[in-house]
């Protein structure tokens, strides 16, 4: 009897010991992917930073630019406008983008710059680096350039299976609300009140099933508030004019 409580105890101590170690290899392993994620986005930022400083170059004057991050990448620009570049880049932060308004030199040449980030500051805990960037962005751009700042759009915690963030993000909106309201130049586009459901979240009807990404759907409201916003700051100048009744056609 003494001899087989002996195995049992001495069972249940090494399932312990393989729980602890699997317990402690975990941790592990969410460090090091995250190490690597981290790693990829910075090159992939990098890279794509040194594409648009070649585009840069060559801008078509009188075109609208378009800068942020992934929701920007995403974007079918020209239908918002038909003289648009997109700067957008995946995985950039409101420190990419100053970075990149900074170290482009055509900046002036442009009927407008359109400007759409701070969701991926708000994921990774750096919701205070946002309005001090905006702050950056109207300092690198010549001061009679018509800017239109795009706040940043609502997620779905659930389905991003995130939590606290929407409240950042309100929060983050309230303070670009601010910036418009002292900048003469300055317009601020509220698209994301026409994607939300009835408790304030992105609709589901709205993002491709992460909680945060525009779908076909969303876009083209998107766009569409985009495109009256541009005419008004532009002047509705004859190359901006484009029809999108069309690819919003469901």
């Amino acid at each position: 009897m003494s001899r087989k409580r002996l195995v049992t105890a001495f069972s249940i101590s090494i399932a312990c010991l393989l729980l602890l170690a699997s317990l402690a290899r975990d941790p592990l392993k969410r460090a090091w992917y995250s190490y690597l994620n981290d790693y990829a986005s910075e090159y992939y930022v990098k890279q794509m930073m040194a594409f648009n400083a070649r585009k840069d170059l060559n801008m078509p004057a009188n075109a609208v630019l378009f800068y942020g991050d992934s929701m920007v990448q995403g974007l079918a620009v020209q239908n918002a406008y038909n003289r648009a570049v997109n700067y957008g880049i995946g995985h950039a932060t409101s420190q990419d983008v100053a970075q990149q308004l900074s170290e482009h030199r055509n900046t002036g040449e442009a009927a407008a710059i359109v400007i759409a980030v701070g969701i991926n500051d708000i994921a990774r805990e750096n919701a205070n680096q946002v309005l001090p960037a905006y702050q950056e962005f109207l300092k690198s751009i010549p001061g009679t350039m018509p800017v239109i700042i795009s706040k940043i759009m609502p997620v779905n915690e659930t389905d991003l299976r995130r939590s606290g963030l929407s409240e950042k993000v309100t929060l983050v909106n309230l303070g670009l609300e601010e910036i418009c309201a002292t900048n003469q130049r300055v317009q601020c586009l509220d698209a994301g009140q026409l994607l939300v459901d009835a408790n304030g979240n992105l609709a589901r009807q709205y993002h491709t099933g992460d909680g945060l990404h525009l779908n076909r759907l969303g876009n083209a409201i998107w766009l569409e508030q985009l495109q009256l916003v541009i005419k008004e700051v532009t002047g509705d100048i004859k190359e901006g004019k484009r029809d999108i009744s069309d690819d919003q056609s469901l």
